[in-house]
């Protein structure tokens, strides 16, 4: 049982390295990621940028938190202490905004995001 843990631990550290520097063409239709609104203040808090289950995913969340789904804004409603609700999954509060994101990714199961009223702190 030891020697199995020891050769995951191994395999594992072999193959993050080759995980990070993988890299794969952008889904039809994605946008370059925005980049967190700039504040002198308030720092952005949990900037990510990931394919997750074949969707670009990228935000930050802190004061003006954002998210996008293959360039398109994620409307996110905070709910205090690092948890959001999204306007995809209204009724599921998630821990951070990548798991918000991630949320909405697997509740649209390979439909697109719509569009909706710009979010006053997203840039496009």
């Amino acid at each position: 049982m030891l020697k199995r843990q020891v050769a995951n631990v191994v395999l594992a550290a072999a193959l993050v390295p080759a995980v990070l520097t993988v890299t794969a063409p952008a889904p039809a239709g994605a946008q370059a990621p925005a980049g967190p609104a700039t504040s002198d203040s308030v720092p952005p808090v949990g900037v990510f940028v990931e394919y997750y289950r074949d969707r670009l995913i990228h935000g930050w969340g802190g004061a003006h938190p954002c998210a996008y789904i293959d360039g398109v804004s994620l409307g996110l409603v905070d709910h205090g202490d690092n948890r959001y609700s999204s306007t995809v999954n209204a009724y599921e509060i998630t821990v951070g905004v990548r798991a918000t994101t991630r949320a909405a990714v697997r509740s649209l199961a390979g439909a697109e995001l719509r569009p909706a009223e710009p979010t006053a702190y997203c840039p496009r």
